[in-house]
């Protein structure tokens, strides 16, 4: 399976309205990214934290586990202030994580070696 995403997703991860995103990523040593086909997952102690997949070039949809999900933010990722809205409630979507999460040390030490 191929793991790629389009060149405006890329572009958009690396120079434009997500690079926040992975800005947030690097500077929480808890959180892991990874590419898949066509979207992205960002993890938190083996645990989906968010999925992210392009709709359309330059909008992207946001996907949280409901029992993670912050009820007062966009899901459609369209602009700087979607995404900065979403990273202020990543702290709340760990504390929902940590609450809720399969108690599973292997995932934790697996995504800890990926981090690594």
């Amino acid at each position: 399976m191929s793991r790629k995403l389009s060149d405006n997703f890329m572009s958009d991860l690396k120079t434009g309205f997500l690079s926040e995103l992975i800005d947030r990523m690097h500077k929480d040593k808890d959180l892991d990214f990874q590419i898949r086909n066509n979207y992205i997952n960002m993890y938190y102690k083996g645990n989906s934290l968010l999925k992210l997949a392009e709709t359309r070039p330059h909008r992207y949809k946001a996907f949280v586990d409901i029992k993670f999900r912050p009820e007062n933010i966009s899901y459609n990722f369209t602009d700087t202030e979607a995404v900065h809205a979403f990273i202020d409630q990543i702290p709340m979507i760990k504390d929902k994580i940590a609450i809720h999460k399969r108690v599973s040390l292997e995932t934790e030490y697996e995504q800890l070696i990926i981090r690594v």
